[in-house]
């Protein structure tokens, strides 16, 4: 499957940017409307039209119209520019018209040879390969600011990826202004076509047996919000979808899967050695799961309709790499010939916990559920132990596709104590400002894969200069070296502690302020790296917020002279689904204290409602201002 617009994903960016399916790319090009950053200063798009006729047989022919003007220097580099790409196994596509229209209105054509196609998609590492997907490239004469260039391309597509599944997303991104949206569509009156849309105008008729749609509108860039989610919630937005319902979709794919599962003796044998001596489906299934992961790498490489179905069998057990689908085809295969029943689970993994209203391709993923055990697993997650999800695919709603039909289900969200940090530290200060620091950190849960990922970072024998690098993230300059057991990933229990020499922590040693527990790191093992951000009182967009327990204890020791004059006053916040306690107390020269910090899971698991933040909003800000509270000393 295709992980459409993944840097739009990635920048925490509202739901996603998919006209996409299962783990990588699709049989379609992104919509115009999406994926060009950020550059709401440099280029507008001026125009957008999206004409489609669909036929009674499920093939369509598509016409797009893009125009956009540059408003920089920079933005004309960008509009000089297009790419367009087709899966000619589908579809085809031809390039109807291009040009540049100068501010004085003269049209500059775009020539043959400034419309180069490359045939095949190559890329390295984890990133998607298809060979059979081609791309268009168009390049714009004489392209200055204030200009425009427009593209108008038509595209047929012969037959669809699934039976009967034509489908359709795009959205508004908030990234750039769009001026004029237009969508005109229509299909014979007696198809099952769903569209659903939101902040657009839409009109509906009849005419000659067939129903068209017209939808318009427009959008104005805005700013990002931290840590953003459904962004759907909020932005323009139309599908269709020619399945009647998202279940049907399910069994859909289902059916293309289990089509692909043949216990062929090569299996049969494998299955068998894997679960020797074993008896309970659990422990069947871990062996296998662990088979996977050591075994297989995950490699994208499609042929033909491969964004949605896998690869056969044999291919994936002799190369030992695929994608999300092959992955899962090899693992229900090896399930079934052990007499497990399992069943694949499309997923959408972007910061979204929103349910799709029609059957468009908003799925990017697919994990396995297996119903004895009512467990869902990765089989591409090779980091996390069987049992477990990685965060992307946690509180998210899913289309299973059981046996019996598919069904709408949830993964299981995190609870605190499945992502929970405890850290314990020691600090000296001289006179001087110079700070020596021992910290012991452990973590259990999402906490600990967080931290065995940087872990599995450091080079062997280049502890020190890895404490370099994360003090240097603190805006810190000193020394030290890090100790850790090995990284074991059939665990998620993680610990590691360091020694660190700071000199000249402190600017004016004779009279300072200092944090009772000072951060030595931006790693999220600090009641402060993962209370979120400051909530602005006009958020629109929901927000992530993952359960997590922070507990920090401490002891901080001051010069031998120093007189303290403060230090912070104890805090208890207990609303809302935050819980927060601090202590500290002080004799002689020394402060100790405690901190503990939980988020529990929002009603929907791992995002919490723009209502939600409102009522936590107090809590948090009390915690906001603890945590960042200091002690107060001089020297004689």
């Amino acid at each position: 499957m295709r992980r459409a617009a993944m840097n739009y994903c990635q920048k925490l960016q509202p739901f996603v940017q998919i006209t996409a399916v299962l783990c990588t790319l699709l049989a379609s090009n992104p919509s115009p409307a999406q994926g060009f950053g950020r550059l709401a200063s440099q280029f507008q798009i001026t125009q957008i039209v999206h004409h489609e006729d669909i036929a009674a047989d499920y093939t369509s022919k598509s016409t797009v119209m893009l125009e956009r003007q540059a408003l920089s220097d920079q933005g004309a580099v960008v509009v000089g520019k297009y790419n367009v790409s087709f899966n000619p196994d589908l579809e085809s596509m031809e390039i109807v018209e291009a040009y540049t229209e100068k501010v004085d209105g003269q049209k500059i054509p775009v020539l043959p040879h400034q419309i180069n196609e490359q045939k095949g998609f190559l890329a390295p590492g984890t990133q998607t390969s298809w060979p059979g997907m081609n791309t268009f490239q168009i390049t714009f004469a004489q392209v200055q600011n204030g200009d425009k260039t427009r593209v108008l391309y038509r595209k047929s597509t012969r037959r669809p990826a699934l039976p009967q599944w034509l489908n359709h997303f795009d959205y508004l991104g908030n990234a750039i202004d769009i001026l004029s949206y237009k969508v005109q569509l229509s299909a014979p009156i007696e198809m099952p076509l769903e569209l659903s849309s939101q902040g657009l105008k839409q009109q509906v008729s009849i005419e000659n047996g067939r129903k068209h749609w017209l939808l318009e509108g427009s959008s104005s860039s805005t700013s990002d919000e931290p840590q953003m989610a459904n962004g759907l919630k909020r932005l323009p937005y139309w599908m269709y979808s020619t399945l009647p319902s998202r279940l049907a979709l399910g069994d859909a794919f289902t059916q293309a899967t289990r089509q692909k599962m043949v216990i062929t003796p090569d299996i049969q044998t494998l299955a068998n050695q894997i679960t020797k001596g074993l008896n309970q489906d659990f422990d069947k299934a871990q062996a296998i799961a662990r088979w996977i992961a050591k075994e297989m790498r995950y490699v994208a490489i499609f042929v033909g309709a491969g964004g949605f179905i896998p690869n056969d069998l044999p291919h994936i057990l002799k190369n030992r790499y695929g994608d999300c689908k092959d992955h899962t085809l090899l693992m229900m295969s090896l399930l079934k010939a052990v007499n497990i029943d399992s069943a694949p689970a499309l997923i959408n993994t972007a910061n979204a916990d929103w349910v799709p209203p029609v059957a468009a391709a908003v799925y990017n993923h697919v994990l396995v559920y297996i119903p004895s055990l009512q467990l869902f697993y990765d089989p591409t997650a090779s980091q996390i132990p069987f049992g477990r999800l990685p965060w992307s695919d946690s509180a998210k709603p899913v289309v299973v596709g059981l046996s019996n039909g598919s069904q709408d289900m949830h993964t299981p969200a995190f609870d605190a104590k499945d992502n929970r940090v405890q850290i314990r530290s020691i600090w000296r200060l001289d006179a001087q400002g110079h700070a020596q620091a021992d910290l012991k950190v452990d973590t259990w849960g999402e906490a600990a894969t967080t931290m065995q990922n940087q872990l599995s970072q450091i080079p062997a024998g280049l502890s020190g200069a890895a404490v370099q690098h994360f003090l240097r993230q603190a805006g810190l300059k000193g020394k030290g070296f890090v100790q850790y057991p090995p990284v074991q990933r059939q665990t998620q229990e993680q610990s590691f502690s360091t020694q660190i020499e700071l000199p000249h922590f402190l600017a004016t040693p004779e009279a300072a302020s200092v944090n009772p527990h000072p951060m030595i790191s931006s790693l999220p093992m600090y009641v402060l790296n993962n209370i979120g951000p400051q909530l602005d009182k006009d958020r629109r967009f929901d927000m992530l917020c993952t359960p997590i327990s922070v507990e920090e204890s401490f002891e901080l020791h001051l010069p031998k002279d120093a007189q303290v004059l403060s230090i912070p006053k104890d805090t208890v916040q207990n609303q809302s689904g935050i819980t927060y306690r601090s202590s500290y107390s002080h004799e002689g020269t020394s402060i100790v204290g405690q901190r503990h910090f939980e988020r529990a899971p929002s009603a929907s698991g791992h995002i919490c409602t723009v209502a939600e933040l409102e009522k936590r909003r107090d809590a948090l800000e009390a915690v906001r201002k603890d945590v960042r509270s200091t002690v107060l000393f001089k020297l004689p």
